[in-house]
């Protein structure tokens, strides 16, 4: 990763920094999706990019972008099937009179306009070379506007509620007090480097974050126990036909695999329901080979996450800074059955869509 990328997300986990200071009781689903939305659109849009943690013009950004809106959409659609067709038609009318174009993304008119809007600022600026923006580098290919809007949004639309939801989960899993032990153990790690922090910011070089192994397993442990995706991702046998593990499967056959049963061999993961991130620190080779052979949160081979380096940093960068820092510890309106999984698009939302903890100053 170019390390002006990495250094954008480091300033926005300072902007993180500071709210906390201000908020010691915080709603972490809401400020952790803020916190991705704005280091990804930074990183996918440059100057556009937005600014939800400290400022509310794109928040609404974020609530078509998470569980809220894809949970009344989902519903609508179940139970009011005919009606919600008729508006859809009605919709994409009405679209086409006014703009010429029924090109619509499935999360709102909001999104839309948003990249139509960055991709045409960043047109207006392309003079910088050194832009390292994604959108930018797209565009200095002539003639090729739509197509880099689309790619822009795709890479907005797949980095915020996933990161986000992972970000929520592990912070909330952290805050247990059975896992009191873990985010003291994770604190000492950090507070080996204290010195590296910037005190003002209360951020590191991602360099040195790289460095530390614990840091490491806590994140891994956290998108193992629970993947932001963990239902079946679903292909067709190509024509010809494949052999999967020694079984012939025939052509146009729909096959699938989820993270959420990979993550649960407890051939590979011992006690795979308890969250352990010592499990990465073996040192038996086979062992942790094998784990890393199934730690499937960002899929593998051709359809791999292209944003898992971007999603590994942003995490990274947040987890590190708040566990130098302060303690976090959960509130009595954060449950077991609140932050239960809840199968929405992504199926690792949590089921109340809040997740407000208490942060406590070192």
């Amino acid at each position: 990763m170019q390390p002006a990328v990495a250094e954008e997300i480091r300033k926005h986990a300072a902007s993180f920094m500071r709210i906390v200071k201000d908020s010691p009781v915080l709603d972490v689903y809401a400020y952790s999706h803020y916190y991705v939305m704005d280091a990804i659109t930074g990183h996918v849009y440059g100057p556009s990019g937005t600014k939800t943690l400290t400022e509310t013009e794109h928040r609404p950004l974020v609530y078509d972008l998470s569980g809220q809106k894809h949970r009344t959409r989902l519903y609508l659609h179940h139970y009011l099937k005919s009606p919600m067709a008729a508006i859809s038609t009605v919709s994409s009318l009405w679209r086409r009179f006014r703009t010429g174009n029924d090109a619509f993304h499935v999360r709102g008119d909001r999104l839309n306009a948003y990249g139509r809007d960055s991709v045409e600022s960043a047109r207006s600026t392309l003079s910088d070379k050194n832009s390292t923006d994604v959108c930018s580098k797209l565009l200095r290919v002539t003639g090729n506007c739509p197509q880099t809007a689309a790619e822009c949004m795709d890479h907005m639309v797949a980095g915020v509620d996933t990161t986000g939801d992972a970000l929520c989960v592990l912070m909330w899993q952290l805050s247990l007090p059975e896992s009191r032990h873990i985010q003291e153990k994770l604190f000492e790690e950090l507070r080996s480097v204290e010195s590296a922090f910037d005190a003002e910011t209360m951020t590191a070089p991602i360099t040195l974050l790289d460095s530390l192994p614990y840091l490491d397993a806590v994140i891994r442990e956290g998108l193992r126990w629970r993947a932001p995706v963990p239902m079946t991702l679903f292909r067709v046998v190509p024509h010809g036909g494949r052999t999967i593990s020694g079984v012939p499967i025939p052509a146009q056959t729909v096959v699938g695999c989820q993270a959420y049963s990979i993550h649960q061999l407890p051939d590979v993961f011992e006690a795979p329901d308890r969250f352990v991130p010592d499990r990465w620190l073996t040192e038996d080779q086979e062992k942790l080979n094998a784990m890393r052979a199934h730690f499937w949160p960002f899929s593998s081979g051709a359809r791999h996450c292209l944003g898992h380096n971007i999603a590994m940093v942003e995490m990274k960068h947040l987890i590190a800074s708040v566990y130098t820092y302060y303690k976090t510890s959960t509130t009595p309106e954060c449950t077991e059955a609140s932050m239960a999984m809840d199968d929405q698009l992504t199926s690792g939302v949590p089921y109340g869509l809040k997740c407000v903890l208490a942060f406590e100053k070192r």
